[in-house]
């Protein structure tokens, strides 16, 4: 209900404002004009009628753009067409020296209703400009003298000039409450604020507090508002430069008899006083400082889980590489036959093995890589030549699923600076899962695009695929889509993470676009591509085809020569 009342009011207020100055002026002008009608001969009508004419303008403006006076355009035809009566009137008795000069605040008045300094700023100077024009005019015999149409009725100017002075009256009239309103709505805001808010002036002494710096402390000045004297110091110095340079200050100080931090804003209000602004932040402290501890804690823990696995998986590799190998011993028969039985057996422990193997070495560049321990091993090499290596590696594997493999390279070679190794287990990890999830008579293509200097990997497929939630999870350690988990594939979730930390080491970006029964795409974009290289080979690649067109072109001709010797 009060948030009603206060819209009415605020509603009513501005059409006070926007409609007074206009309505008392028009009112005025044309009692003052049927007065003087009343009593004027008759060879002055017509001047009588012209006057109203003129005078009217800028009353019906300003009333006809009185709804729209929130635009500036409407502010700015209102001025003009105030200012440009004003000078009318004064320029018509040909001096300054005339009651009239009154009307030289009408433009001030009507800005001043607007509510805005910067149009109050501008109708002044307008103002000045026209009455300093007039001023050189008059002496220069520029003006009329005592034949303006004001000056043939001495009584209008005296009329003139008590109707300015009452449009003046009702214009402030009607500003004066607003300003006063707003000046006790900026005051109750001070008082209730959040916040312990003292206002000081520029000794330091305390002018006014809110009702919460009240009851915090009744000091006077901010000497008594902050005992510890290298806060004091600092407090001094930051109301200085806010009221001499008008540079805010936001630190953090102790305050009071416990030295609790407080976080201290101080702001200029004016030349001559400033706003402090205290907010006790020590409880934020302590929590800030609680979480930096439990971050470090878990820091600690990672980084001792990441080494414990480091030096796990180290230690695993040695027992499973006599595993495997004694287990390929028993799959060859090199020390003689076994039985069927056990041979099968020897192929599970192998597999495993193998399996086993794969996990440990994943493990172990995974914690490489998370302790920073991984180092690249950049050298210039074709990634095009290893993209085809790794996929006639993976064919027989590809083959036993029933998945074609495809590439989709450019025809010349693409030099680039990089990890080799680390790029063929980038190309392993995607192929291995690009066939892993894809169904017999399925297609994996592995393409390499160039972009300036950003060589883009590209394997598809078109397999299972995974919903949006489960790709939002893939490239973390250990996270596996559910497509994943219910095939009959093993798999560990740690492919892609080391496919993704690979690709990021080499300062490049990994992206995976899938959608379920529809298949997967993973795009790499690595910057490794050794552009000076580049360019000599394709220098040499144009050379060689340059060389296989003049022999083609000389095959031709000599067949054609054939033809026509047989001929």
């Amino acid at each position: 209900m009060n948030s009603s009342n206060d819209s009415r009011s605020a509603s009513w207020q501005l059409k006070t404002r926007s409609y007074a100055m206009p309505i008392v002026w028009l009112a005025g002008l044309w009692t003052m004009l049927i007065l003087v009608w009343q009593q004027a001969a008759t060879d002055i009508i017509p001047l009588l009628i012209n006057i109203a004419v003129v005078a009217t303008i800028p009353g019906i403006v300003h009333l006809g753009l009185a709804r729209f006076l929130k635009e500036e355009w409407a502010q700015a035809l209102v001025l003009i067409g105030w200012t440009a009566f004003a000078a009318i009137a004064i320029a018509s008795t040909g001096n300054l020296f005339t009651p009239l000069i009154a009307m030289a605040v009408l433009p001030i008045v009507a800005a001043v209703s607007f509510g805005r300094m910067n149009r109050v700023l501008e109708a002044t100077a307008l103002t000045a400009l026209v009455i300093g024009a007039i001023a050189i005019a008059g002496p220069q015999g520029l003006l009329p003298r005592n034949v303006g149409w004001l000056a043939q009725i001495p009584i209008l100017e005296l009329a003139g000039l008590v109707l300015s002075l009452i449009v003046i009256g009702s214009g402030l009239s009607a500003i004066l409450p607003l300003m006063d309103s707003q000046a006790r709505l900026r005051d109750a805001l001070f008082r209730k604020s959040p916040h312990m808010d003292f206002c000081v002036d520029q000794r330091g002494r305390v002018v006014s507090a809110s009702d919460r710096a009240k009851n915090w402390s009744k000091a006077g000045s901010i000497t008594g508002l902050f005992e510890n004297g290298q806060a004091l110091s600092k407090v001094r110095h930051a109301l200085h430069m806010a009221l001499t340079n008008n540079h805010p200050a936001s630190f953090v100080i102790p305050v009071g008899g416990q030295q609790d931090l407080h976080q201290l804003h101080i702001g200029r209000l004016d030349e001559h006083r400033a706003i402090l602004s205290l907010r006790n932040v020590a409880g934020q402290f302590a929590r800030e400082r609680e979480l930096q501890a439990e971050r470090d804690t878990a820091v600690t823990a990672s980084h001792d889980k990441t080494l414990f696995l480091a030096g796990m998986s180290h230690e695993l590799r040695t027992p499973l590489n006599a595993i495997i190998g004694f287990s390929d011993m028993m799959k060859a028969r090199l020390f003689g036959p076994i039985p069927a039985k056990y041979a099968e057996y020897a192929d599970l422990i192998h597999e495993s093995g193998r399996h086993l193997v794969d996990l440990v070495g994943d493990v172990l560049d995974m914690s490489k890589i998370e302790s920073e321990h991984y180092k690249l091993n950049k050298e210039p090499f074709d990634i095009c030549e290893v993209v085809r290596s790794c996929v006639k590696l993976m064919q027989l594997g590809a083959d036993e699923a029933g998945v074609r493999l495809s590439v989709d390279l450019p025809d010349h070679a693409v030099p680039v600076l990089a990890d080799r190794k680390a790029m063929r287990q980038i190309l392993f990890n995607l192929l291995s899962n690009a066939i892993k999830f894809t169904p017999g008579d399925g297609r994996v293509t592995t393409g390499i695009e160039l972009d300036g200097d950003t060589v883009i990997l590209e394997v598809r497929d078109n397999g299972v695929g995974m919903s949006e939630e489960d790709a939002s999870r893939v490239g973390q350690p250990f996270q596996q889509a559910e497509s994943a988990k219910n095939s009959d594939a093993r798999g560990t979730g740690l492919g892609l993470s080391l496919v993704k930390a690979l690709s990021e080491l080499h300062g490049g970006t990994f992206a995976l676009r899938s959608e379920l029964g529809q298949g997967t795409r993973i795009i790499l974009d690595l910057p490794i591509v050794n552009e000076a290289e580049l360019g000599k080979k394709l220098v040499q690649e144009l050379d060689v085809r340059n060389h296989i067109r003049r022999a083609l072109a000389a095959t031709e001709e000599i067949a054609a020569v054939s033809a026509r010797l047989s001929s």
